[in-house]
């Protein structure tokens, strides 16, 4: 999918408006609105990608002419406001009439008409099932699971568990199916756990231990680190995060201040330190590749 810089810069700003799919082979396009630029963006590329769109006229053009022949744009920003995004959606659709199978791929000729989302538009034969599995899994699963504190707690619904002991659903439902021991302490009620806390290095190799449960607070006082990126860390998905890694995992790098004290700093935690040190950062990653042997007193150890 080409999108220029320009674009991409307005994109990430998340701003809300009126967009445009062009093939760069026979010209044809599809428009559509939205308050969330960016997200739409990201939706329509992983529904064509994954050839789960719901448009196959659109869907079918880009899997014959493929991604990089598709260019994506931004004809007007507009106010978050729904009704407005539809109006202009609208004046669009009908300025370059891309209702028109000769020209275009849009097929709700008004965009204004209640149950504009399905109206005209076929859904794939997976859309159905895949959505009825998602809500089932999320609003239907009957789970049985032991708290961090040892309480059994039963029930259907797992999204309204998620939601009000703030776990991740993802995370959870891998411990029913039994890929995970556990998430934040949450386990099967079968399920034994030796340590009770999570236990980490920080960036300076302090042992850190939080309590299950505690993660989502501990990272929220901290304000630098997300809960998932510490806890991606602590399952083993990421090696580290801002600097924090496993107690058991050595992923530091030690090095001797102009006082000659032994410094440890994690990776992923070198820009933030060099910051408070008022050092460089690209001069210090030298100094830990060996290209220079110092920068500012400081050496390796």
């Amino acid at each position: 999918m080409i999108i220029s810089i320009e674009t991409q810069s307005i994109l990430n700003q998340k701003l809300s408006g009126v967009y445009i799919f062009i093939n760069l082979i026979n010209g044809h396009m599809y428009i559509g609105g939205a308050i969330n630029l960016y997200a739409r963006q990201r939706r329509h590329t992983w529904e064509l990608t994954t050839n789960r769109h719901c448009n196959q006229h659109f869907q079918r053009a880009f899997n014959k002419y493929s991604t990089n022949n598709f260019k994506f744009d931004i004809i007007e920003l507009t106010s978050p406001d729904r009704k407005i995004i539809c109006e202009r959606e609208q004046y669009w659709i009908n300025f370059y009439n891309t209702c028109d199978r000769a020209i275009g791929y849009n097929i709700v000729k008004d965009v204004l008409s209640p149950g504009k989302s399905l109206k005209g538009i076929k859904k794939p034969a997976w859309y159905g099932e895949y959505k009825s599995k998602e809500l089932s899994e999320k609003f239907g699963i009957e789970y049985c699971l032991k708290s961090p504190q040892g309480e059994i707690i039963q029930g259907k619904g797992l999204g309204a568990l998620c939601k009000k002991f703030n776990i991740p659903f993802t995370s959870i439902r891998r411990v029913i199916k039994g890929e995970l021991d556990h998430c934040h302490g949450w386990r099967l009620p079968d399920t034994e756990i030796k340590d009770f806390e999570y236990k980490f290095k920080d960036p300076y190799g302090k042992i850190i231990r939080i309590p299950f449960g505690k993660l989502h607070d501990y990272c929220k006082n901290l304000g630098t680190i997300t809960t998932g990126g510490l806890f991606n860390v602590w399952n083993g998905t990421a090696k580290y995060c801002r600097g924090y890694t496993r107690y058991d995992v050595d992923l530091h790098y030690k090095f001797k201040n102009p006082n000659a004290e032994i410094i440890e700093i994690g990776k992923g935690f070198l820009k933030d330190f060099c910051k408070l040190n008022n050092l460089n950062a690209k001069c210090m990653d030298r100094v830990i590749h060996g290209q220079n042997k110092q920068h500012n007193g400081w050496t390796r150890a």
